[in-house]
């Protein structure tokens, strides 16, 4: 492969995809439970983002609500960092070639399975789940659940009951793109907010070959490619 692994075969090679230019440590460092806590009561009065967003859509707040204090402060951190990114995004990059980069959606047309089992912790499904649900990649997902899993049952995300044998074939499928195995994300460990959702979500750049390329930028600015929050 090139500069990434393949999404559905990251976890083989490496921990997070290299974001540069970020520091090594970043790779290492999580959130304290201090922080956490703080930013779950911020979120909870409604002065955050995902406070706002859990007032207009019910079902969004009934997921949100069972989650752990820490896990909620860091829900908390990813719509703060997600809202940031995609109102300021593409941005413009520097140089003699007019480029554009930003967080974008998984390849269109494709889904990215969440596999639950009945060992998963909520909190980790949740968190795996909230980068799609916020933005436009809503219907890139879908939550694979074992049968005898009780994560839950949803009406805010796509859900399907499957079997170990099933769930195989699924992610053999052309259009599954990527799969996710929360169980796999400690619970009490909270990384970097871009990294972690660097494992869900695209990051990248496109680029003109002509210096100051206005007509490029007007075009390639408005693809539906570009990750948004959903209002």
């Amino acid at each position: 492969f090139g500069e990434l692994p393949p999404r559905k075969e990251l976890n083989t090679y490496t921990k997070f995809p290299m974001i540069v230019p970020s520091p090594s440590a970043a790779y290492n460092t999580n959130y304290s439970a201090n922080f956490l806590e703080a930013k779950a009561a911020k979120g909870s009065t409604g002065d955050s983002y995902l406070g706002v967003m859990m007032k207009k859509q019910p079902l969004l707040k009934a997921l949100i609500d069972p989650l752990s204090k820490q896990a909620k402060g860091y829900a908390t951190v990813m719509a703060e960092y997600l809202k940031e990114a995609c109102d300021n995004g593409p941005r413009e990059g520097l140089g003699s070639r007019t480029s554009l980069y930003g967080l974008q959606r998984p390849p269109l047309g494709t889904e990215t399975i969440v596999r639950a089992d009945k060992d998963t912790p909520y909190d980790s499904v949740v968190l795996s789940l909230l980068p799609f649900l916020l933005t436009n990649a809503k219907d890139q997902v879908i939550l694979s659940v074992d049968k005898k899993s009780n994560v839950f049952s949803h009406a805010i995300v796509k859900v399907v009951e499957q079997d170990t044998e099933a769930f195989e074939r699924s992610i053999s499928a052309a259009n599954c793109y990527n799969v996710v195995e929360p169980q796999h994300h400690q619970v009490n460990s909270f990384p970097i907010i871009s990294h972690f959702v660097s494992k869900l979500l695209l990051f990248g750049h496109v680029k003109s070959t002509t210096e100051n390329d206005r007509q490029f930028v007007d075009a390639f600015s408005k693809s539906s490619k570009w990750l948004k929050m959903l209002d």
